[in-house]
């Protein structure tokens, strides 16, 4: 079996890094409200804000990432993202502080995009799934501890998570830049380079979308967006309190599907380098369904325990299969695909949250639920058109 290349670790520990440093900041978020003296709403700009910047930036990166080197814009991107998150920390009023956030949507962005690209350009055919456990079994990790820690610094004042973080970020770029920098010069005893970070091929959008594979990927990705964390961390905490579970109970059941998505994580991306991506990927659509189903029980305490169970599952079953598979087709081992793959997500992130509320109000607090059942099941139908596509057929 091959080894996976050093700078897989390094990205993986950078991953686990810049999620640490946005979780430090979730809690803290009320406190810089009251801090500001600006209310829970306009607090939520600092969420939406950085979003919104993640997806126009991603849409430059669909046109123009293949014309720049991926590790300096994976670098800078962490860069631009802790300089900006300490300056958030000191910060003199409101509007600057969602300017500086909308910044380091931007430096998010580069990064997740090429450390995307990069790792399936690193990583062996046969090892990709695992690479892309590796880092979603990092990022989960750091998005599990980082509330914890959030928490921890918030003792010290309201901006010492935000310039915990923006550090943490700092200390990411350098050591991305001088790991990958330094291996990609290295070279081994037959003259051969060690380590090779390619440019990002082009390709047209109709390539890409005609790609069932490529759409199956895309698919996964928005559902995670619009369910896993669109829904289930913005909505089915206010749809779970107008039941009467309380406030804390609802936190525990949020941390309970992390950490079941970071165990997850670290197997689903290996068993889909033995029998494939799609089986993976389609139990991870049946999962999500049944969850779905569970919550139409609120009342049932254990009922809604399961199913958060469950949601953290499905999440697994997602996440490093698909982003393998966006690896192993050669339209998704494109600058374009990279891009579209992750703004995928942050449409679904961006408008389920809006959607679900509204609807929600609207028609009833179940029809979010339905309504994402309805997107799972249309995103199961991606998967099942590329079943029998050979997903290593492009890999090579």
């Amino acid at each position: 079996m091959q080894k996976l290349p050093a700078p897989v670790y390094v990205i993986a520990s950078v991953g686990f890094l810049s999620a640490l440093g946005i979780g430090v900041i979730a809690p803290i978020l009320p406190t810089l409200g009251h801090f500001f003296g600006v209310g829970t709403t306009a607090m939520s700009m600092a969420i939406s804000g950085l979003a919104a910047a993640r997806l126009a930036a991603n849409l430059v990166f669909a046109r123009y990432l293949d014309r720049w080197s991926l590790t300096w814009v994976l670098g800078l991107g962490l860069l631009l993202q802790g300089v900006a998150t300490v300056a958030a920390g000191v910060s003199p009023d409101f509007g600057v502080f969602i300017a500086l956030r909308c910044v380091a949507g931007i430096g998010s962005a580069a990064f997740t995009t090429t450390a995307t690209a990069i790792l399936i350009a690193l990583a062996p055919p046969s090892r990709r799934g695992s690479a892309m456990s590796l880092y979603f079994g990092a990022f989960a990790l750091g998005t599990v501890s980082g509330p914890a820690l959030g928490a921890g610094l918030a003792l010290i004042g309201p901006q010492a998570p935000l310039l915990w973080s923006g550090s943490a970020m700092l200390s990411g770029a350098a050591l991305t830049l001088i790991t990958l920098r330094t291996a990609s010069r290295a070279f081994d005893a037959a003259g051969k380079r060690v380590v090779k970070i390619p440019q990002p091929e082009s390709a047209s959008l109709l390539d890409i979308v005609r790609d069932r594979p490529m759409a199956a990927a895309l698919a996964c990705q928005f559902v995670t967006g619009w369910v896993f964390y669109g829904l289930r961390v913005a909505y089915l905490p206010a749809y779970l309190e107008g039941f009467g579970l309380a406030v804390g109970f609802v936190g525990l059941l949020l941390t309970l599907a992390a950490a079941f998505q970071l165990a997850g994580n670290t197997f689903a991306g290996a068993i889909s380098d033995r029998i494939g991506r799609i089986p993976i990927i389609l139990c991870g659509f049946a999962l999500a369904l049944c969850a779905l189903g569970m919550l139409a029980f609120p009342t049932v305490l254990l009922v809604v325990l399961l199913s958060f169970i469950t949601t953290g599952l499905a999440a697994s079953f997602l996440g490093p299969p698909s982003s393998a598979l966006l690896g192993d087709r050669q339209a998704g081992r494109t600058a374009k695909g990279a891009a579209l793959y992750w703004i995928m997500f942050d449409l679904a992130a961006i408008l389920g949250p809006i959607i679900s509320g509204v609807i929600g109000e609207g028609i009833g607090p179940g029809a979010p639920l339905v309504l994402a059942g309805v997107i799972v099941t249309a995103a199961s139908y991606f998967a099942l058109r590329a079943r029998r596509v050979d997903e290593e057929s492009d890999a090579h």
